[in-house]
Parts: structure tokens; sequence; C-alpha cells
């Protein structure tokens, strides 16, 4: 069942929080780093969950060592050189090293527990189970995976609020991917009798899609009339035609619910129905950033290969 009221009232806390974020570009920077530290800790549990099925009690162990606040390091490192690099194209550099950072960090874990690994093999020679090994490069890829699912879209949040009218295009994202959340929530939940996976997410329905991009480009519609009304501040919405704020708002409904629909499975396959209780009638922010995440780069990269900004 729905929590409306959870909901209604979590969404009145945030948006004012947002609107004042969206000032600043250090508070942008503060902000992203907040929400990427609890929503990689919220994925490393979930990691940690799957990687633990079927595993002797000595692995749960390693796998629990491995989720421990130093793996965080490589993800803000990233965010820190997208924001000390004006350059776009930078943001692939700092792509790079971050993952080599990933890749040491579990590297050096492994090898400082090798001791305590180790067993003996005969008098003179110790070797480690070769299942630490595989589940050392297991975390590596689940790492990388959610760092470029979760984390790296989150950098083109900073990337555009740097450009013209960016912090603009920045609200236009963010509404726009709220009510692509609520028009499927309510269209589901009111009307909703298609599953658009059973084997994913059960509760998820055609119809609940068929909200989502409703939603979203009738928001989009009253952001337009509101901007050309004058009623917002000259920096908040973008001043494009009707037609861009349309487009932004049906693509990035359809990115969305594809986000929504793998982290979906991501829980599944962990058989855990929200990452976390941060946001009550939400779940935790791992919930919130998948519809996000996935659709932030859409947003930069129409504004910069459509709108030429």
């Amino acid at each position: 069942m729905v929590e409306w009221g959870k909901r209604f009232l979590t969404g009145a806390i945030a948006v004012p929080v947002i609107f004042v974020v969206m000032q600043s570009k250090l508070l942008i920077f503060l902000f992203v780093n907040v929400i990427l530290f609890i929503s990689m800790s919220e994925y490393n549990k979930i990691v940690s969950q799957i990687l633990q099925l079927n595993r002797a009690r000595m692995e749960h162990g390693y796998i629990k060592g491995m989720q421990s606040v130093l793996s965080h390091i490589p993800s803000h490192l990233f965010i820190v050189l997208v924001t000390l690099l004006p350059s776009d194209g930078a943001i692939h550099c700092a792509l790079f090293i971050s993952i080599v950072f990933f890749c040491l960090h579990r590297i050096f874990h492994f090898l400082s527990h090798g001791t305590f690994l180790a067993q003996k093999k005969d008098e003179k020679d110790t070797y480690i189970d070769r299942r630490f090994y595989i589940l050392t490069f297991i975390q590596i890829a689940f790492d990388i995976f959610g760092f470029i699912v979760f984390c790296y879209p989150l950098s083109f949040m900073i990337v555009l609020s740097n450009q013209p009218d960016g912090i603009g295009y920045v609200l236009l994202w963010l509404i726009s991917t709220w009510q692509t959340d609520n028009g499927a929530l309510f269209f589901g939940a009111a009307f909703g009798n298609r599953p658009f996976s059973k084997l994913i997410s059960p509760k998820k329905t055609w119809e609940g899609v068929t909200g989502a991009l409703f939603f979203s480009m009738l928001t989009a519609l009253f952001l337009f009339m509101y901007m050309k009304q004058g009623t917002w501040h000259p920096i908040l919405l973008p001043s494009i035609p009707l037609k861009h704020y349309l487009l932004i708002s049906a693509l990035v409904a359809i990115i969305a619910i594809s986000g929504d629909a793998i982290e979906s499975f991501i829980k599944r396959a962990a058989n855990v129905k929200d990452s976390g209780t941060l946001f009550p009638g939400h779940g935790g922010v791992l919930d919130r950033l998948d519809s996000l995440a996935f659709s932030s780069p859409v947003v930069y990269f129409y504004v910069k290969a459509v709108l030429g900004v």
C-alpha cells in the first residue's frame, strides 16, 4: 500500500532544501557528496548481502570487511576532480583515475588480509583459497558497476550547473524526474493491472509507465508557463521553447524508468524491498537516486548537442 502521507511530507521537506542548495555551487558540491556517501553505503550493503549468499562464515567476515568507509574514497575523489577541473573532457580522465583507485583499494585490502586468509599447504608453503581471489574480483566488478551507474552520472549535475542557465536545467531535470516517479506510482496504484516485469518488480505496470510520461510532460508544460509569465527568478528556469521542455521531460521519464528497473533488479538479487529507510514512504537514497542518475547524462547531452549551450 502506498504511504501517500509520508511521501508528501518527505517531498514537502526535500523541495525547499533542494531550492536552497541550487543557490550555491559550493552547496551543490557538498550536497552531491552527502547523497553519494549515503547511496554508496546502501549499495555496498546490498552488494554484501548478495556476496554472502551460500558462503562460509570465514568468507562472510572477509566480505563485511570489504564494505569499509575507505571504499567510498574513489567515488568522492571523482566528484572532487570533476569540480576542480573546469573542462568537460576532464570528466573522462577523472573517471579512469577513480576506477584505478577502486581496483588498487580492493587489491590492497586483499593483501592486508593475506596472513589471516593463508592456509598451510605443507610445512614450508602456504596458500590462500581461490574463493577469496574470486570474491575480491567480484567485489571490484560490483564497485565499478555501482560507480558507473550511480556515481558517474551524478557528476553531470555539477558539470551542467556550470553551463549558461545550468541551474535552470538542473531544476528542470530534478522536477521532471520526481514527477516521473509520482506519476508512475499514482497511475500504477489507481489503474495498474498489466505488469511491466513480474520477474523484476511485480508491482510496476504499463499503466504506471504511461502515468510517469504524462506527469513528467505535464509538469514541464506548467514550468514553461510559469517561466513565460516571469513569476520565477531568471536563474531558476531556462528560457527555451516549449518543445524543448517537453522533449527533455519525455526523455527523462523514459530513461528514469529504465534506471528504476535496473535498481529493482539489484534489490531483487539481494532480496530486499528498499535500499534504506532514510526517506519515509520513499525508501533509501538509492531508491531515489536510480532515476536521477540515469537521466542526468541525457539532460546534459541534450543541452549540449541539441540546444548547443
